[in-house]
């Protein structure tokens, strides 16, 4: 399924309301998808479902992430993150 980019997903997306960049909006990430470009901002999206264009399902946007983890494309922080589960057993850093 290929992203129609109209964009009425911006208004609903809690990442792009609190950045307000288009490149972190559903769209931007439609745009990415239809050109297969595997991108960190896939890792931005908060799972809620909010755009409601059924691109973008927990399901897909955990598949996208699984495919960028193993393509090592990943965040500072989800490196730390799973280094502390592997370290501590929880993804908090030791204090």
């Amino acid at each position: 399924m290929k992203c129609k980019l109209c964009g009425l997903c911006k208004e609903k997306c809690p990442v792009f309301l609190a950045v307000l960049n288009e490149s972190v909006s559903p769209r931007g990430k439609g745009i990415l998808q239809n050109e297969e470009v595997l991108d960190k901002i896939y890792l931005l999206c908060t799972l809620c479902e909010g755009c409601g264009c059924k691109l973008y399902g927990e399901k897909e946007m955990l598949e996208l992430r699984e495919k960028l983890i193993k393509n090592g494309i990943e965040t500072r922080r989800n490196r730390q993150m799973l280094s502390n589960i592997q370290k501590h057993g929880h993804p908090f850093l030791e204090q």
